[in-house]
């Protein structure tokens, strides 16, 4: 696997958790009174942990590119980390 390529596999899978997350939490949004607040800091935080992901991948050499994209837990962790933080 060549770096691009592994820089793919991260975005599609990055994009595929924050659709997950969206498809989750808008019906939510709508129907959930008073956990609306919660669930926007939530969101605003696990788009914060994708950003942070992102940026860190400039800095990465070819090896570990390529080995965070085998991982799933090293793409997932870190924006639901971030949903969670304050």
């Amino acid at each position: 696997m060549t770096r691009q390529e592994a820089l793919n596999t991260i975005w599609m899978r990055l994009l595929l958790v924050l659709c997950a997350s969206l498809a989750i939490c808008v019906p939510v949004l709508f129907v959930g009174g008073t956990v609306r607040v919660g669930l926007l800091v939530f969101l605003i935080g696990n788009i914060r942990g994708y950003v942070s992901v992102h940026r860190g991948l400039n800095d990465l050499k070819d090896e570990e590119v390529i080995g965070l994209a085998s991982s799933w837990w090293s793409i997932v962790v870190p924006p639901f980390v971030g949903g969670f933080s304050p």
